[in-house]
């Protein structure tokens, strides 16, 4: 695994809902061409706690967990160590 999943229970995760709650979701939720994470998963987790019924996404069509696996964990890799 290449990251932590976000554990709601985790204060920064609580306190980063509550700012979600108040705010809505200023920064899109990033996902690959085939629907996976690529970045924001403390968002995610924060629409799963407060059961958002949509949310607006970015879609990177060039990158694909089931195409192209080792090039789709390099760029996760890269987008956790910012």
């Amino acid at each position: 695994m290449v990251y932590s999943p976000a554990v709601v229970s985790a204060p920064e995760v609580c306190g980063f809902v509550e700012s979600v709650r108040r705010e809505r979701l200023l920064e899109r939720i990033v996902v690959s061409s085939d629907g996976f994470t690529l970045s924001c998963h403390r968002r995610y987790a924060a629409i799963g706690v407060l059961a958002s019924k949509s949310v607006k996404i970015a879609i990177r069509p060039g990158h694909s967990y089931l195409n192209d696996r080792d090039r789709f964990l390099k760029i996760l890799a890269k987008s956790q160590a910012t």
